[in-house]
């Protein structure tokens, strides 16, 4: 009988830091004795079944790459949507050089070490990424049959991208990070991911926002948003410009051990409501001219700037909130 079962242990390393390490539970080999194989970093522990007679063992996992990078592509029509639906690996955005949609991609799985390279070929095959499209919109998917396999992706956007972007970023093993350098003329974006995120907005014409990451950086947008995160770093938020016509929306941090840094324009006419956690404090600094500070306590304060009415901006963290203008 010959099997395998992927196996993870966490070990927590100070306050709030982990380390996740993973095994592979298979038969042992027959020169593996039970008291515990190879040792060393690359190591396999068996122990006997005297059950059933035999011995398993596990073993130090691996991540294979693929060597060579694959390619898919698909024309792009102006105020189409773009998503991105990924099972597993990181996830990049960066200019293209056309009104094409291209896809760069390199697969990966995590097996045992000593692995063979036949399996690990047979497995990567497993992994499927493509492009499609429906309506105008376009849709990148990456799809495993394992949890813990995936493929690392680099989006190359079209140039003449003005519609929505959105994008689902699961994880496994490998975790699932998103870099957002280049969003063109976007009007809205939609992230929800399992790793951090860092998103740059830099046009400004993004006026719809909502972010669900771990550790969270998002840059220049405007008008709207919500915004979660559950990271060990600051959550950054830049607003670049607030309309009249803004609703405003939410930013929440609920990780105990970082703070939010919230920065918003200096004209237009907003709220800011801010509460941090017991012990921490809401600071504004730099404040424009018409704008009004008001503090039911240290962790608690709200600021006003121009028209009563405008966009409401909540913040809630776990830890400390600190605003200031650009």
């Amino acid at each position: 009988m010959k099997f395998a079962l992927q196996m993870f242990s966490v070990l927590a390393l100070g306050a709030g830091l982990v380390t996740t390490t993973g095994c592979e539970l298979s038969n042992c080999d027959e020169e593996t004795d039970g008291a515990g194989g190879n040792g060393g970093a690359s190591s396999s522990t068996a122990a006997n079944d005297d059950s059933e007679g035999t011995c398993t063992q596990f073993k130090s996992l691996k991540r294979f790459n693929e060597e060579k990078a694959r390619e898919e592509s698909i024309a792009y029509t102006a105020g189409g949507n773009i998503t991105i639906d990924s099972d597993n690996g990181d996830i990049t955005l960066v200019k293209g050089s056309s009104d094409t949609l291209r896809v760069e991609y390199k697969r990966f799985v995590y097996r045992a070490y000593d692995t063979e390279d036949s399996v690990i070929v047979k497995q990567l095959k497993d992994v499927t990424v493509g492009v499609s499209e429906s309506g105008g919109n376009l849709k990148v998917s990456s799809q495993n049959d394992d949890g813990n396999d995936g493929a690392a992706l680099t989006v190359y956007v079209p140039t003449t991208f003005d519609g929505k972007l959105v994008i689902n970023g699961r994880a496994g093993f490998g975790g699932a990070d998103v870099s957002v350098d280049y969003l063109g003329a976007a009007t809205a974006i939609d992230i929800d991911a399992a790793g951090d995120c860092a998103i740059k907005a830099a046009g400004g014409s993004v006026t719809s926002s909502t972010v669900s990451c771990k550790g969270t950086e998002v840059y220049d947008v405007s008008d709207n948003v919500t915004i979660t995160a559950d990271g060990l770093d600051d959550t950054k938020v830049r607003i670049k410009s607030v309309s009249d016509s803004a609703k405003g929306g939410k930013i929440t941090g609920s990780s105990g051990l970082s703070d939010i840094l919230l920065t918003m324009p200096k004209t237009g006419n907003f709220a800011v409501q801010a509460v941090a956690d017991t012990g921490s404090e809401v600071t504004f600094s730099g404040l424009p001219s018409g704008c009004v500070e008001e503090a039911a306590a240290e962790n608690s304060k709200t600021l006003t700037c121009g028209a009563a009415g405008g966009a409401l901006y909540q913040v809630e963290s776990g830890q400390g909130v600190a605003v200031t203008f650009k």
